[in-house]
């Protein structure tokens, strides 16, 4: 039979005990027949077996009885589960109890072991639920640090992570009520050499002072003062310990070594959660220092945006104030020269004529230096102005039909953003003119509510826009970078496109609202 047949009397003596119940029981048949069946019953719950029978022997009435599952005990003194349906029959009117007994041990063992692996599962989806709530590396360890205990039934909590060459303590919780901080705390004074053994060897350490199977600390180590029992667990990601948790408490606590994997997947999950913070921490840090970097390379480019203005107002000054009035001595006195001369001297007062006209393209090229190095007509008369005369002059030195349209702006912008726009007109036509091969273009200045806007559009080459600007062409990448560092000085953006046979449009807008934050 694949079941056990126990079969007893009314006064509860065995009767009947087969084969399969001997297997289940260890015993004999030999040895239980005539025996009460409080042999085969725990001692603390035969009574309660006793008024069962009690019950049955008073009913008096056949039955097949509902499977149960109950607790037997072997030869050996184990316990072990097992289901039972009891029967009920007469024998010469005797009452007959007969139980169908099948031990369940290896299924009871598979439901624990299934319910402990839930548990382990939601204790680890728990932990992982917590700390993924931040990626603040002290909100990280601190949550670690409170659950780990609350999981333990832990009184005093620490979390240890490198700096330099040693363990340092980065988070710290005690609930015993008692006034203490972890730098007086008496129950972590010597717990650093469990932590540095833990840490160097990635073992957990689970030690009860007082336990019956004697627990123990490994090799020269001691116990923490005042801790009976504590565990110090190291905390891995990528087979690296990136911090050590050590939790005590003056009594036993829940973890025991059979549950080793289960701390192990724990101190996993909190050190991942503790390498990426880290992680994020020093990509915060680097973003600081490198915003800190732009910030004073902005700085800088300023200084030396605003020294070459100043450079090229001197020099436009000495132009004018020198070489022009040297050029109008000059012509003044060709004139002079040409008066003073005596009648038939042709040819000498031809050359006089071309020299006058020299002088003359001389004055002509020095106000058009001394314009592009410091347009006058910007500071007395505004952007507009000063776009329009630059257009009209580019129009004649060049032949290409350029068009300037203008929304009329309604008030002077800052000094500084008015001179940017300007600046990068004039490098972006200076572009069309050595580069583009374009017979059109048109720039367009345009006043929003929220920002100034222009745009530079030419029906030229055109060019690759990513080539370009990595540097094949030096001269023109470079000028479309520094294009792009002066809008970004007034908190503008510019925005390029271009590809080969298609011409190139360039678009810049400066907000209204940051006009002036960075330098004003």
């Amino acid at each position: 039979a694949s079941d056990g047949i126990v079969s007893i009397d009314g006064s509860g003596k065995i009767v009947e005990f087969n084969r399969k119940a001997e297997e289940i029981f260890q015993y004999s048949k030999d040895e239980v027949i005539g025996n009460n069946l409080a042999k085969l019953i725990p001692k603390d719950i035969s009574p309660v077996h006793k008024k069962g029978i009690s019950h049955l022997v008073d009913s008096q009435e056949p039955r097949i009885g509902k499977t149960m599952e109950v607790v037997g005990v072997r030869k050996d003194g184990s316990l072990f589960p097992h289901e039972i349906s009891i029967s009920t029959f007469q024998i010469d009117d005797e009452p007959i109890f007969t139980a169908i007994i099948r031990d369940i041990s290896d299924r009871k063992e598979s439901e624990e072991k299934i319910k402990r692996q839930n548990e382990e599962l939601i204790l680890l989806n728990r932990i992982a639920q917590i700390i993924g709530q931040s990626i603040e590396l002290k909100e990280i360890l601190s949550s670690a640090v409170s659950f780990i205990m609350e999981a333990s039934d832990s009184s005093i909590g620490g979390l240890f992570l490198p700096e330099n060459t040693q363990w340092e303590l980065a988070a710290y919780k005690n609930t015993t009520g008692k006034t203490r901080t972890e730098k007086s705390d008496p129950e972590f004074k010597g717990v650093l050499p469990i932590v540095n053994y833990v840490a160097d060897k990635g073992e957990i350490i689970i030690a009860h002072k007082n336990s019956p199977d004697g627990t123990l600390l490994p090799g020269p180590l001691h116990y923490p003062h005042n801790l009976q029992s504590f565990i110090c667990l190291p905390l891995q990601s990528k087979e690296t310990v990136v911090g050590v948790l050590l939790m005590g408490s003056e009594t036993e606590i829940l973890f025991g070594g059979n549950e080793q994997e289960l701390l192990k997947s724990l101190g996993n999950t909190i050190g991942v959660a503790i390498d990426h913070a880290r992680l994020f921490e020093e990509v915060k840090s680097t973003s600081r220092e490198i915003e800190q970097e732009r910030e004073k390379l902005e700085k800088l480019t300023m200084k030396l945006l605003v020294s070459q203005e100043e450079e090229r107002r001197k020099i436009s000054r000495e132009l004018h104030d020198e070489a022009g009035q040297l050029l109008s001595t000059l012509k003044i006195n060709l004139d002079m020269i040409r008066k003073l001369l005596p009648e038939g001297l042709s040819s000498i007062e031809a050359l006089i004529g071309k020299s006058t006209q020299l002088v003359d393209q001389s004055s002509l090229e020095i106000k058009r230096i001394c314009t592009n190095l410091l347009p006058s007509v910007l500071e007395s008369l505004g952007l507009e102005a000063a776009l329009a005369s630059y257009i009209d002059s580019f129009r004649n030195s060049y032949g290409i039909d350029a068009e300037f349209n203008s929304c009329q702006i309604k008030e002077r912008l800052p000094f500084e953003v008015e001179r940017v726009i300007y600046r990068v007109v004039q490098e972006s036509l200076n572009n069309v003119a050595k580069h583009a091969e374009a017979s059109q273009l048109r720039v367009n200045l345009i006043d929003t509510p929220s920002s100034i806007i222009a745009t530079i559009e030419d029906n030229g080459a055109g060019f690759d826009l990513p080539k370009t600007l990595s540097s094949q062409d030096a001269n023109k990448g470079l000028g479309l970078l520094g294009i792009k560092e002066r809008v970004s000085l007034v908190n503008g953006k510019v925005t390029i496109k271009s590809e080969p046979g298609q011409g190139t449009v360039i678009r810049l807008e400066i907000p209204k609202q940051r006009m002036g934050q960075k330098n004003g």
